[in-house]
Formats: structure tokens, C-alpha cells, sequence
């Protein structure tokens, strides 16, 4: 436990931390926001990626009880869980979502980690000062477990854009899709796939490729690379895999439309990304995407290639249409900076930070804060 002094202490804690992870963008975000106010702040981890060695500690360490407030971020199943409970700082934490189990039928592993991630979500019923959630949608899956969240911001919209030079992108073919996330079952990328077939069939798209930019699940990549084999797609789809923020500003830059399949979003950074980048975006309406899209970008109700074609073929037709699917998407990016911002986050850490020196009167304050972003949902 930390002494009672007057600099404020936050640190971080999520399982494991890698380069290209919303979580640990996130948890870098909040650390550097925190920092400039003059708040000690460190990020821990369990498992590291060798390009972040140096900047998180690895868990477990004496130092992460060195905190008025310790931000447990949780996004999937975490075996160092009860440990990091155990820890006597007080506890709040950040909810991104865990991925439903039935999308890792494939993979025993994932599937046992999922399971584990929901479960565990009771663990932290009874030991939290507060509990956050980056959308609406997660409050309610939080409801759900018994758990009342506040929305937490997970972006600043206010930090300029990454620059980079499109134009080797803005060369190719016509219509450039793109599609950036990890390749994994429940982002549904083969239904890209069979998509972009079919539009290749038709006049609009006949000469039409496909980007897909990420990380992704080995088991889920070989079936996607066997998918496009199948469907004579291998000069038609690039897998760039994990790329640097100027390169991937490069690919929103040449690219036509944005195009999410995936059947399980806790809130998709990607779709505010392509929106600020002026990039027509085209969704399956799961899970949170409704709610990041607000009413921009165009929310497909379906889930079948033949809507997807359908939906890209009606917007080449019609240019003007695309043209106004951009300005209602920057309506969408300025509503959201309203919350979205550093300012926001840094109000809500401090107002937390502060509770945790008066601790008889947090949960009264939590209950107050709870109410208020429910009347603000």
C-alpha cells in the first residue's frame, strides 16, 4: 500500500501488452496523459512483447503496489488474475470486452481463455473502487453480470492523424477495399472474401481488391489464404499483416471503402480511423459498431456476401451518394471527440484517484457517477 503523500500514483495492469493491441494503445494513452499532468504512473504485464521491454514491468513486481489506484484492463481470460486481486491498492477496472467463446471452436486454447475472461468478471464484482467500460455495449454485458460501469474513453480524437503519402496506394485498381483488425473467426474476414468474388463478377467491381491489414490467428490465417486459393483471389488480396502507423495511414489513404464483417465488436477503433481518413465505411450491425457509426456509414442488417455486394455496387454507381456517406461520417467523428478526448479520461482517473483517499465515501460517489452516464446514455 502506498503512503499517504501528495503526488498521486496510477498504475496499469493487463495480462499481456504488444505493439499493435488496442488494450496496450490504450494503456499508453492513459499513462502519457497521466504523466503530463504529473501523475506517477506504470504500465505491468504478464506476458511483453520484446518491442515493449523497457517501458511495461513485467508482472509480478513490488513496485505495482506503489499506487493510490491500480487500472486492471480486462479483455480476455487472465490466469494472473486472483494474484493481481490480492494485491492491497485500491482497484478499478477497464472492461474492452471478451470475445464470446463459440467463435474459437477452432482453437481449444482460446476457447478455455474466453470461458475463463467472462467467469472471471465476477472476481471483480466485490473488489473494484470503479469499474469502466469503453462502450455502452459493454455496460450492458457488465449488467449482465451484476456490475453497474461508467463509459470510459478509449480514443483522443483530438491527437492529429499520422501522415503519409497514398500515393504508391492511390495507383491501384478500382475499388480498393480495406479491412483492418486481427484475422480471426469472429472478425469474419472469409465473408470479405467470398464477397469480393462476387463483386469482381460484376461491372463495378471487376477489378476490385482487398487489403487486409493485422495480426492474426494462424489457424484462421491458413483458412483464409486457402479460401482465397479456392476462389482465384491471390492477386486480388493483399495480406499485409502488422504495419507501422504510416504505413497503415497509407492504406486508409488508397483506399475506397472500409469494409467490416465481423460479427463481435466491443467497439471497433478501425471504423473511427476510416472515418477520420475519409474513408466510406460499410459494417455488419454487431455488437457495438452501431453505436460507434452513430448514423453514419452504411449498417448492413444481414450478414450475407450477396447484401455486401450489393451495398458496395450501389454506392460505385453513385458518387454523390459516397461523397454524402463522408460528410454524415465527419458529423459522426466531430460528435464523437465530445467524449473521445484526453480531457474527459484525465477528469475521470482524478475524480477516481481522488475517491481513493476517501474511501468511505466511494461508493456513494460511484453510485452518483453511474447514474450520471446512465442519463447520458
Amino acid at each position: 500500500m502506498k503512503a499517504d503523500t501528495q503526488k498521486l500514483v496510477l498504475h496499469q495492469y493487463h495480462h499481456s501488452v504488444g505493439p499493435a493491441d488496442a488494450v496496450t494503445r490504450h494503456m499508453l494513452l492513459i499513462r502519457n496523459a497521466l504523466l503530463e499532468l504529473g501523475v506517477e504512473s506504470q504500465i505491468f504485464a504478464s506476458e511483453i512483447h520484446p518491442a515493449l521491454r523497457g517501458l511495461v514491468q513485467t508482472f509480478p513486481n513490488r513496485n505495482i503496489w506503489n499506487a493510490d489506484l491500480l487500472l486492471v484492463q480486462h479483455s480476455m481470460g487472465n490466469p494472473q488474475l486472483q494474484k493481481v486481486l490480492e494485491i492491497e491498492v485500491p482497484k478499478a477496472m477497464v472492461f474492452h470486452n471478451v470475445t464470446p467463446p463459440e467463435f474459437f471452436h477452432h482453437d481449444p486454447y482460446l476457447r478455455r481463455l474466453a470461458k475463463m475472461g467472462l467467469s472471471q468478471l465476477a472476481l471483480f464484482r466485490q473488489k473494484m473502487v470503479a469499474v469502466f467500460a469503453v462502450s455502452d455495449f459493454n455496460i450492458e454485458v457488465l449488467a449482465e453480470h451484476g456490475m453497474k460501469a461508467e463509459r470510459f474513453p478509449l480514443l483522443d480524437l483530438h491527437q492529429p492523424l499520422t501522415t503519409a503519402s497514398g500515393s504508391a496506394e492511390l495507383q491501384k485498381a478500382r475499388p480498393q477495399l480495406l479491412f483492418v483488425g486481427k484475422l480471426c473467426a469472429h472478425k469474419n474476414q472469409a465473408l470479405l472474401l467470398r464477397a469480393l468474388s462476387a463483386l469482381r463478377a460484376t461491372p463495378e467491381g471487376q477489378s476490385a481488391e482487398l487489403s487486409l491489414v493485422g495480426g492474426e490467428d494462424p489457424i484462421y490465417g491458413k483458412y483464409l489464404r486457402s479460401l482465397c486459393h479456392a476462389l482465384n483471389l491471390n492477386e486480388h488480396v493483399h495480406f499485409a499483416g502488422k504495419v507501422s502507423d504510416f504505413e497503415l495511414a497509407a492504406k486508409y489513404l488508397g483506399a475506397d471503402y472500409f469494409v467490416s464483417p465481423s460479427l463481435h465488436e466491443g467497439f471497433c477503433i478501425p471504423l473511427v480511423e476510416a472515418m477520420r481518413f475519409g474513408v466510406p465505411v460499410i459494417a455488419l450491425k454487431r455488437g457495438a459498431v452501431a453505436e460507434t457509426l452513430g448514423q453514419s456509414g452504411v449498417q448492413l442488417s444481414g450478414d450475407s456476401e450477396e447484401e455486401l455486394v450489393h451495398a458496395l455496387r450501389y454506392l460505385q454507381r453513385r458518387p454523390a451518394l459516397r461523397e454524402r456517406l463522408i460528410e454524415k461520417q465527419n458529423t459522426r467523428v466531430a460528435e464523437l471527440k465530445r467524449f473521445q478526448n484526453k480531457k474527459t479520461l484525465c477528469g475521470l482517473l482524478l475524480e477516481t484517484l481522488q475517491e481513493t483517499r476517501q474511501p468511505k465515501q466511494s461508493k456513494k460517489v460511484i453510485d452518483e457517477r453511474t447514474t450520471r452516464s446512465d442519463l447520458q446514455a
